[in-house]
């Protein structure tokens, strides 16, 4: 009798022999009489124990779990009509949490009982039963959808956050079930396992490939994502490809203009990721604990010994990095524990004792939101600002970033210079780039304004900028971290995020004064029309069409340095005016 090619439990219940089969996620009913296979009930994943009740005609299955995430129920079969009757939730524990910080929502996605319960922090608002498997959420913030895969399924439910309902079940049409996800605004795109959907429709619209390290071939689909709202970079944690005890999760970098891999970093057994979009840069719970700068996952100096991270979330308000530690599986379970760690220095603000083993974490205003493995409610910890602790160690401080850019303005009104005393730049480490050190020795207004410079973050590096000139200014847009500078004649500077992608309409149709002159299109358009006043705008029109220079560029605490292919060096100060 060809049933499903892994079975592993059996149960009787008069002349039916039911058996469940790992591999397909099914139940088998045969009959003896005529053995024959009457018909397969799906279940949950990888179902193993099985037992029968003959009083009730009833059936109990314990699925076991897929990609390491495990659904903690009890399922019920009817018997009488071979159909999936109900479910017996073992823990009410959240899985996953997202919080939705524009409409003041929190999401939980509870495998156990196959659901979403949609909450503002305080209440209950809606319970969304799902499928399956359920595997993982993601939020489109922009619309209000949340998506989550169902690996068994292998389709994505929409929800409306709003309301929390149900909108559809959308097929994937994929051969492998689909499990991590991650929205792509930049692109306008869904990411499921390592394929692309346009985020409209969710019809097909590309796919990548992860190669390990271990020089293989072998290929690893990703258990999670993470996609940069500002920058064109997807976080992946998926297998390295090694065989044996040298195999392990690792992180790797996608390009998410062309989805082509760019780099593995060098941390091992990653489990979570988060982004620090105003520092852009990249937390890794890894063995140790990691930070890497988010363009290049270049490693960052961080701490030492900060191990058995189960969850990881961040408050940008606060600067505060939240981390739950617990291992269930050590030779000594370790104590449940929530770290709180300022990013501005990496120093401890605080630790407090966890009554259950964390699974999850997210931070919805200044509540810190926390999913227990062994029960069904979520601690809740007040987050409050503090000033930023000291570093653990002078050498392994990552130099601060920039909390708050300068504050736009339509008219770019020059900042009033500051009466301080030029502080040395020989003392900050890195140090500042030659080429600006010798800028400055020639340059008494450069020398006068470097005190609201600050230090240099990081070396100086080598970048493509594309710059467009104007009757009384000139934009610069960074394509690393999708950032468009606004310099206007009287020295004053301005900066905005680059919120175009090709959706948009392109623009540059406004009729210019003169044949010689251009209204700018695609992002430094955007940014003419929506921020400056377009054809009122301070720094005029365009005289010539965008043209891509190489620049040396260096960033500093409150400011960055640029020095393109041609001569000069510009330096846009943290007072809002450029040298």
């Amino acid at each position: 009798i060809a049933i499903g090619p892994n079975p592993y439990g059996a149960a009787m219940l008069g002349r039916r022999l039911y058996m469940t089969d790992q591999y397909s996620s099914t139940l088998s009913v045969i009959d003896l009489d005529r053995n024959q296979l009457l018909t397969s009930i799906g279940t949950g994943p990888m179902p193993r124990e099985l037992v029968a009740d003959p009083g009730t005609q009833r059936l109990y299955l314990a699925p076991g779990g897929v990609n390491g995430q495990w659904v903690n129920r009890l399922e019920v079969v009817d018997a009488q009509r071979n159909t999936l009757s109900g479910i017996i939730p073992l823990t009410g524990g959240a899985d996953q949490l997202i919080a939705d910080a524009p409409r003041g929502r929190l999401y939980a996605l509870l495998r156990s009982s196959k659901e979403v319960v949609v909450t503002d922090g305080r209440q209950v608002l809606a319970r969304v039963p799902l499928e399956r498997a359920p595997a993982q959420m993601a939020l489109d913030e922009g619309s209000g959808r949340l998506f989550v895969t169902d690996s068994l399924a292998r389709d994505v439910s929409i929800i409306d956050g709003t309301t929390g309902r149900l909108i559809e079940h959308h097929p994937l049409n994929i051969a492998t079930g689909p499990n991590a996800l991650a929205v792509d605004r930049l692109h306008n795109r869904l990411l499921v396992n390592n394929r692309a959907y346009r985020l409209d429709n969710l019809t097909a619209s590309g796919q990548y490939t992860l190669t390990g390290d271990a020089q293989t071939g072998n290929h690893s689909l990703p258990n999670s994502l993470l996609v940069n709202p500002s920058v064109p970079r997807v976080y992946a944690i998926g297998f390295n490809g090694h065989p044996g005890s040298g195999g392990t999760d690792v992180l790797y970098l996608v390009d998410g203009d062309t989805l082509q891999q760019i780099y593995v970093a060098p941390s091992r057994n990653v489990s979570a990721i988060v982004l620090d979009d105003a520092a852009q840069r990249v937390y890794a719970a890894a063995y140790p604990f990691a930070v890497y700068d988010a363009l290049s996952l270049n490693p960052i100096p961080s701490l030492d010994g900060v191990i058995a991270i189960s969850a990881m979330s961040l408050n940008p308000a606060t600067h505060h990095l939240f981390l739950t530690h617990f291992n269930r599986f050590a030779p000594e379970p370790t104590t449940p524990t929530l770290e709180i760690l300022d990013t501005r220095t990496l120093g401890q603000v605080l630790t407090m004792t966890l009554s259950s083993g964390p699974a999850a974490i997210a931070v919805l205003g200044d509540g810190v939101f926390i999913a227990g493995q062994d029960d069904s409610n979520l601690l809740v910890v007040r987050d409050c600002a503090a000033a930023a602790p000291a570093a653990p160690t002078p050498t392994s401080t990552p130099a601060p970033y920039p909390t708050e850019l300068p504050t736009p303005s339509a008219t770019l009104a020059a900042a009033p210079k500051p009466s301080v005393t030029v502080s040395p730049l020989a003392a900050c480490r890195p140090p500042a780039a030659d080429w600006f050190q010798r800028q400055l020795a020639q340059n008494g207004r450069l020398r006068a304004g470097l005190p609201t410079l600050g230090c240099p973050l990081a070396p100086p590096r080598s970048i493509p900028l594309v710059l467009q000139s104007f009757t009384a200014g000139l934009m610069i847009f960074r394509p690393d971290n999708h950032l468009i500078y606004v310099l206007s004649n009287n020295q004053a500077w301005a900066v905005y995020r680059d919120t175009w992608d090709t959706s948009q309409p392109a623009g540059g149709t406004e009729h210019a004064p003169s044949a010689n002159l251009l209204a700018p299109n695609r992002g430094f358009g955007k940014v003419w029309r929506e921020k400056l006043g377009g054809p009122r705008a301070a720094i005029g029109w365009a005289t010539a069409s965008e043209r891509s220079v190489t620049s040396e560029l260096q960033d500093f605490e409150h400011g960055v340095a640029f020095k393109p292919d041609f001569e000069g060096v510009a330096a846009l100060l943290g007072d809002g005016t450029w040298k």
